[in-house]
Formats: C-alpha cells, structure tokens, sequence
C-alpha cells in the first residue's frame, strides 16, 4: 500500500542538513498519504540529535485539510522560508551521494563519489578540517578552500578519522577556481585553493 514505509531514499535527510525546510502535512490527504512525512520527520528530529544540524526545520501536521492548502495558505510556508538563506559555507557538513556525476557538495569535490556513503566534514577549529568518509577510499578526495573556510595565510591541517593526512600551506590556483566556477555556475560556489588528499 502507498501508506507502506520502509525507509528513505539515500541522500536526502543528510544532504539537507544545512538548508530551511518547510513540510505541510494533512493527514486526511488521499493524494499525498502522511505516513511518509511522519515517517521523514522522526528520522530528520533523529539525525538532528545525532548529527546538529537542520536548524530551520519545520514540520506542520493538521487533520481536516485534505489535499488544500493549510490554515493561511501556502504563502505562510513560503513567508517561513524566505526568511532564511543558503549559508554556502556551513562549517559542518554531512553529504551522501547518490549520483556518479554529482562531484561537488559546497566546500568538497570527489571526483570519483561513493554512492550511498555517508560523508561527515567539519572545521573543528581553525584551520583544521575533520572528515569521517566511513570507510570510503581517501584517494582523490578534495577539500575545497577559501578564507571563509580557513585562513589560507597560515597551514591548515585535515584529519581523516585519528589520522592526520594533510598539513601544510594551501596556494590559490586558478585551475581550482576554473573547477569550481564551471561546476554550478554560482559565484557563491567558486573557490580559490584546493587539497587533494590520496590514502
């Protein structure tokens, strides 16, 4: 039956960890069934409390609407939205990939992405960046820099798990500028220095 939940898609609930998120939910609705959002909402509040994050999340449930609109209409759900903006450099990152071609998650690259492993990344401090690819191969892995991110004046230092796999000053090129401006097409997404990492 649609009402039937065994699960989540991958790559939804982590890769949405740092955007607003605005879910309307009646549940007398024959077309949309609520089962699946409740379902998507414990495991979003469940991750919230693993991981941080999803801080402008906000789940609406009602009963009575059907298929309609919500008490107000949808302009309330937008007028929540709006309020809020993309943060291109959340300093603590979670990213599953699903799709070979997807290569760039805000400040990561990977050339060659591991669909359905989870990517933690965070700037425990500054100037030090800690990944936990859980269990995926290192080699080839970048992290992508600017002075938002770190201060590329002094070293930088990432540590993959306990191990340190890089150290050292990070020079601006413009191959990574060149790589990152012609991914998305967002000036917000163009970065100047790049580390990539082998195992």
């Amino acid at each position: 039956p649609r009402s039937e939940v065994t699960g989540i898609q991958d790559g939804v609930i982590p890769n949405l960890k740092n955007v607003a998120l605005h879910v309307y939910q009646s549940l007398d609705d024959v077309q949309v069934p609520p089962e699946p959002n409740i379902f998507a909402n414990k495991t979003v509040l469940e991750w919230k409390r693993e991981y941080g994050g999803y801080e402008h999340y906000k789940y609406v449930e009602v009963d009575g609407r059907g298929h309609g609109a919500p008490p107000g209409g949808h302009i309330e759900g937008f007028k929540w939205l709006y309020q809020y903006q993309r943060d291109p450099r959340p300093r603590h990152l979670l990213w599953q990939p699903v799709l070979s071609y997807k290569k760039m998650f805000y400040w990561l690259y990977w050339p060659r992405p591991w669909a359905g492993s989870l990517v933690e990344a965070k700037v425990s401090a500054q100037n030090e960046i800690d990944l936990d690819l859980g269990g995926a191969e290192l080699s080839g892995f970048t992290v992508l820099l600017d002075d938002d991110l770190v201060d590329l004046s002094r070293e930088v230092v990432i540590r993959e798990g306990s191990n340190e796999v890089f150290r050292g000053k990070v020079p601006y090129t413009l191959s990574t500028m060149l790589l990152t401006a012609g991914y998305k097409y967002d000036a917000r997404n163009i970065f100047p220095a790049r580390v990539v990492l082998s195992d």
